[in-house]
């Protein structure tokens, strides 16, 4: 597409002011998302384009060069990304069909008609009656097999759309079909589809703040609850997914944030096949998450509740794709079974799944990693043994590897003496993996880790030193960032006995 043939130039150089305020509006309101980019581009683009075709209107103008769009954009003097802003206004004109189909609704169809942007509608036109009664089949097949088989997401609201639109093509000029209630069905898929994936975009975002400590301002959450109240009732009705991400915002935002959690786990394992399988691992990643930090909180009553919701989510295929388990989750539900005292069935867990762990590839080094925490976590543990099951991890994948090594650590110091050169050569070589593979925000967890396992081993607890160890249970205790803390504080205390 080049500047002289775009499409959406032509569509824009017939815009007055009130056009663009309007659209400028749209940009701005908290509808608006792009679920491509995640990126606040294209507004910044409409104003850009606003500047040019203002500063013009009395020159009859031709559309705006990319190098023009280009320096305003970015302001570089490096070449040109002609794609890049090919895919500005491919994404823009997407963007024109909902800003027109609401204009639309509020009686401004002569804009609609002029631009032929709703292309579906005023792009095509069915040559014939054989043309038309294959569309019909087409379409009608399609639409039972879309309803019978859905799975809702967010894209399931924009599929509604693109399907009532291609009804309206082929059907509008039989009797039954109403222009009116047509129009009011699109616009009202979009709705929803935008509300629920803005809903959802902020929901990762808050989410992820809690579980990094990260600090996630100006999100208009409540102007954007504004628009979530009058959409409610009507989605709830409809979408289970709706109701899961609503319940979780809350739980994000609101004080009395436990009861919408529980109402969330509660919608989950009620109506979680009804969703889509990417939505279900995501609901239930947000679940976890909130359970962890709970535990993390010293909250330990969270973990039979936790180890409950894996039992319950299991019997229901609510965590699994396809009948495959992730190799994080296999690992962490591993993990917390062995925490509650449920090592047996920690045991039969592991070795049922050993072939259902997705990816396949990592399935031989997640099992010996289960024998090797089994090992490690028996009545009577087998610290040798253990080694040995580490050792037949392969994978140079970073979480192998962290899962590996500071088990590894931890096995050297259960050995004692013999092994505390090695035990102090591991722990230098593993400070300097973290410090080379820059772990985001598990680099601050892991060196935490090193360095209080370090000042473990030196310490001796005589009457002289009985302040050292105090401040050394206390950082152990509340550090934020910290892996094995139970058994940091475990082989802290055995010291003082």
């Amino acid at each position: 597409m080049s500047s002289m043939k775009s499409q959406t130039f032509y569509i824009l150089r017939g815009f007055d002011n009130k056009d663009w305020q309007d659209l400028k509006y749209y940009f701005e309101s908290p509808f608006f998302f792009n679920p491509q980019t995640r990126e606040p581009i294209l507004p910044t683009f409409v104003n850009v384009l606003y500047e040019y075709f203002e500063s013009r209107v009395e020159e009859n103008p031709q559309n705006p060069s990319y190098e023009y769009v280009w320096s305003k954009l970015y302001g570089r003097e490096e070449k040109i990304d002609t794609k890049r802003i090919t895919n500005l206004l491919s994404k823009l004109e997407d963007h024109l069909n909902t800003f027109f189909a609401h204009r639309l609704v509020k009686d401004d169809s002569s804009l609609l008609n002029s631009t032929r942007v709703l292309k579906y509608l005023n792009g095509r036109t069915s040559q014939s009656e054989d043309t038309r009664k294959y569309f019909k089949r087409k379409l009608s097949k399609f639409e039972r097999y879309f309803i019978k088989e859905k799975e809702q997401s967010s894209e399931y609201w924009y599929a509604c759309y693109l399907l009532e639109v291609e009804k309206g093509v082929f059907f509008k000029t039989e009797d039954k079909f109403n222009r009116d209630t047509y129009l009011k069905k699109i616009v009202e898929n979009l709705d929803f589809f935008y509300v629920l994936d803005k809903l959802k975009y902020l929901c990762i975002l808050l989410d992820r703040s809690k579980t990094t400590d990260g600090d996630i301002s100006d999100l208009s959450i409540e102007e954007f609850s504004d628009y979530l109240e009058v959409f409610k009732t009507a989605m709830s009705d409809v979408s289970p997914l709706f109701k899961m991400y609503y319940h979780l915002l809350m739980g994000l935002t609101k004080e009395d944030y436990t009861i919408h959690y529980q109402r969330l786990e509660k919608e989950f394992l009620k109506s979680g096949l009804e969703i889509s399988s990417r939505e279900r691992i995501n609901i239930g990643e947000f679940i976890i998450n909130y359970y962890v930090r709970r535990i993390n909180k010293e909250e330990t009553e969270y973990r039979g509740i936790l180890y409950s919701f894996y039992l319950d989510s299991l019997k229901r295929d609510l965590i699994t794709l396809n009948g495959r388990i992730g190799y994080g989750k296999y690992r962490n539900i591993i993990i917390i079974a062995i925490q509650e005292g449920k090592w047996e069935w920690a045991k039969e867990f592991a070795k049922d799944y050993q072939n259902k762990i997705h990816p396949i590839h990592r399935a031989k080094d997640s099992y010996s990693y289960a024998q090797a925490i089994l090992s490690f976590s028996q009545e009577k543990p087998d610290y040798e043994q253990t080694v040995t099951y580490l050792g037949q991890i392969h994978s140079r994948f970073v979480f192998f590897v962290l899962w590996r090594r500071t088990l590894l650590i931890m096995c050297y110091y259960e050995l004692g003496e013999p092994y505390s050169k090695t035990l102090e050569h591991e722990l230098d070589s593993f400070k300097q993996y973290i410090y080379k593979k820059e772990l985001k925000e598990r680099t601050e967890s892991y060196q935490n880790f090193v360095r209080l396992l370090r000042r473990v081993v030196k310490m001796t607890v005589f009457e002289d030193a009985q302040t050292n160890y105090q401040l050394l249970l206390r950082e152990i205790k509340e550090i934020k960032k910290l892996v094995h803390r139970d058994w940091l504080l475990e082989k802290l205390k055995s010291k003082a006995k």
